[in-house]
């Protein structure tokens, strides 16, 4: 049965699934889990691939500012900065079920 408050990545549990695209998903929760509700203590490190940087420079420049902006918000200094290109990334493409297909595509 759905809880109070249910929300994740999977979605409401409100058997609505029009609400629980990842685009919805993420305009109500956001890209990360804050800090307070993460249930592992150890971040893990983060490498961009060849691929994954390539995408960071096709990011429209609005948006790509957008998401600039945003993750400032969000990743702390201590995360350094893949995690912030790990942020605009996700900001920039995260919403795309078929970015890799893209990239593919585009041959990167």
């Amino acid at each position: 049965p759905q809880q109070p408050d249910q929300d994740g990545a999977c979605g409401n549990f409100n058997d609505a699934a029009d609400d629980d695209t990842t685009a919805a998903i993420m305009s109500r929760l956001g890209f990360r889990v804050p800090d307070n509700q993460m249930l592992f203590t150890k971040h893990a490190q983060i490498h961009l691939s060849s691929t994954e940087s390539k995408l960071l420079q096709m990011c429209d420049p609005e948006r790509y500012s957008e998401a600039v902006e945003a993750c400032r918000k969000e990743i702390t200094e201590l995360l350094g900065d893949t995690a912030m290109q790990s942020c605009v990334l996700n900001n920039c493409f995260g919403s795309n079920e078929h970015v890799l297909k893209m990239a593919k595509g585009l041959g990167i």
